[in-house]
């Protein structure tokens, strides 16, 4: 992974879990329907929520 992409990776998972927005899901659903068809962003995207939806409950 490239320095840029983790550092923006880090600071979106800190946003998110400092903030808790109340649309979340909605944010969530919006980003992986925009990378959809794209393979290995889909895939990325994926691992990123599946870590703020461990400190995020619904």
């Amino acid at each position: 992974m490239d320095e840029r992409l983790q550092k923006v990776t880090l600071e979106f998972i800190r946003v998110v879990l400092e903030t808790k927005p109340e649309n979340y899901q909605e944010i969530k659903a919006e980003l992986l329907q925009k990378v959809s068809e794209r393979p290995a962003a889909k895939k990325y995207m994926k691992n990123v929520f599946n870590i703020i939806d461990k400190y995020i409950r619904p």
